[in-house]
């Protein structure tokens, strides 16, 4: 990836975020055993501040996937859907 937000800071506080989440996703508050992603919660905050722990969200793969795929949650449970609304 080109992407700048990319970076050792971004590696390193993602771990952070990780253990601060306790190895639950923030979406569907799971336990996470494998191929952990973390989403930016504010992709927009300026360079110094985009990979913060705070900015950082630990998710599954398919729920970082519905975070960014903007389709209608309606079907998922009443939480699920409040987290991913929070999140995008």
């Amino acid at each position: 990836m080109d992407d700048k937000r990319y970076n050792f800071e971004y590696y390193l506080n993602r771990c952070y975020a990780f253990n601060r989440d306790r190895g639950k996703c923030r979406v569907c508050l799971e336990p996470i055993s494998d191929n952990v992603h973390s989403h930016h919660i504010r992709p927009n905050l300026p360079m110094k501040q985009v990979n913060r722990v705070f900015n950082l969200a630990s998710t599954h793969e398919t729920c970082h996937a519905m975070l960014h795929d903007g389709k209608d949650d309606s079907s998922l449970p009443r939480k699920i859907r409040s987290n991913i609304l929070h999140f995008r």
